[in-house]
């Protein structure tokens, strides 16, 4: 499988991009990093941290893997939320399968569905990441979705209220999982600030 993080300068050091994406790799299914009993498995490459031109810090893996992975982190995790503004980071994980600048919700869905690709954002306290996984021979035709939804979303008003029910399920999951509680309670109990925030928008229930 190929992996690649990328940030902008100053979202994370090098040192962190190690570790997201050697996070990346431990996410990785069992299965899929079986050997064949007909082929050896692929030669494993070393990870790679290069810096582009343009400023993008990128840390890449190739294993030989037939599926790619390529997660865009991006500093608007729970923690940076405006203090009049809790559950942002919430809101703009569960908008990111909404329209961009240049395609609308359908498109981009319907887009990725004949590519065989997989969107998916999650959020943490420091980060919001985009994950897109593709065979690679489609990774080309299918990272310029993946850029539209980090740079080019409109957040257009009836498509974000059409969200929020969305945002209502992880609220029900919230609620009924006490050990997810808990450490949204352990956060707020052991730090001020930012670091306080919940990653959720607990602000609608």
């Amino acid at each position: 499988m190929n992996t690649m993080l990328i940030a902008r300068r100053g979202f994370a050091t090098a040192k962190a991009a190690q570790a997201a994406a050697a996070a990346q790799r431990k996410e990785t299914s069992p299965v899929a990093r079986s050997p064949s009993f007909d082929h050896p498995p692929p030669a494993k490459q070393e990870l790679k941290v290069t810096r582009l031109p343009n400023d993008l810090l990128v840390a890449s893996e190739d294993s030989g893997f037939a599926l790619t992975r390529i997660s865009v982190a991006v500093k608007a995790g729970a923690r940076h939320e405006p203090v009049e503004l809790p559950g942002l980071s919430h809101v703009l994980r569960n908008a990111a399968p909404l329209a961009t600048k240049q395609c609308t919700a359908f498109g981009l869905s319907r887009n990725l569905e004949q590519l065989g690709a997989n969107l998916r954002a999650i959020t943490t306290r420091d980060l919001t990441v985009y994950s897109l996984e593709v065979t690679r021979d489609n990774l080309h035709d299918a990272v310029k979705f993946l850029s539209y939804v980090v740079t080019q979303q409109e957040f257009k008003p009836w498509e974000v209220l059409d969200a929020r029910e969305r945002l209502l399920v992880d609220l029900a999951i919230l609620k009924k999982h006490p050990e997810i509680r808990l450490v949204e309670n352990l956060h707020k109990a052991a730090y001020n600030g930012g670091l306080s925030n919940s990653l959720y928008a607990r602000n609608l229930l």
